[in-house]
């Protein structure tokens, strides 16, 4: 009889336990609601928070239609908002001197009069050349950015596309992402590296706000794999300074 006291008690206390948790799972303690003070002291200290890191960017491979893994929120030295620019970004970057480029008429009526768009050669003391290209758009003129990509526009223009993928790309202590092709014009056999992606002021990612397509092309001089540091490590590097710890996942 002892034995069976016992297992009474037991499964008694069992039933006891999963009930109690039951009970808590099915009522959350919640959160003391803030006060309007405290949510703007909340605010107005992340807002500081920003402004003591730089300007704070979302980047990602993809535009409107899909928010993929490889998104990351970075920081830059410069305002590269689409209301600021061009005139945000220095004609000198560390050793590269730029040089506004004339865009073609075709390029504007792909893109359908964009808000934003320019193209500017950076070139260094060892006569490197870097093409610089940002364009940008709101609504759903926006989609159009997707549309007119390296990977459409190069093959188009005598530059098919040899190799396409997603790259690295380091920045500060960690790294973000590109997309990243390689491009061999058809009569010289000259080749080209491409990285770009896209990016917004807001992790909302609202087509109203807009939305800018940023791109790198250079000449490969050398090989391919020394022509794809040079963009990274040597030009990039002065555009972003640091990836914030921020992941949407």
């Amino acid at each position: 009889m002892f034995r069976d006291s016992l297992r009474y008690l037991s499964v008694l206390t069992v039933l006891l336990a999963a009930a109690v948790s039951s009970f808590v799972l099915s009522h959350p303690v919640e959160a003391p609601p803030q006060s309007p003070e405290q949510a703007r002291d909340k605010e107005q200290a992340s807002s500081e928070a920003t402004a003591s890191w730089g300007h704070v960017f979302f980047v990602d491979v993809e535009g409107w239609y899909q928010i993929t893994r490889y998104e990351r929120a970075v920081v830059s030295p410069y305002d590269l908002s689409m209301g600021s620019l061009p005139g945000s970004l220095p004609m000198r970057l560390g050793s590269w001197q730029g040089q506004d480029c004339l865009l073609p008429p075709a390029v504007i009526e792909w893109f359908h009069d964009p808000e934003l768009a320019f193209k500017r050669a950076y070139t260094n003391a060892a006569g490197e050349t870097i093409w610089l290209e940002f364009y940008g758009n709101r609504g759903a003129k926006s989609y159009h950015l997707f549309e007119h990509t390296p990977s459409t526009c190069y093959p188009l223009s005598g530059w098919p596309m040899l190799q396409e993928d997603i790259d690295t790309i380091p920045v500060g202590r960690s790294h973000i992402y590109a997309q990243r092709g390689i491009a061999r014009r058809k009569d010289t056999g000259e080749r080209l590296v491409v990285l770009y992606w896209y990016m917004w002021e807001s992790h909302k990612r609202d087509p109203e706000d807009g939305l800018i397509s940023i791109r790198f092309t250079a000449p490969v001089t050398d090989t391919v794999e020394g022509t794809l540091e040079m963009v990274k490590r040597d030009f990039i590097s002065q555009l972003f300074t640091e990836v914030i710890t921020w992941r949407r996942f």
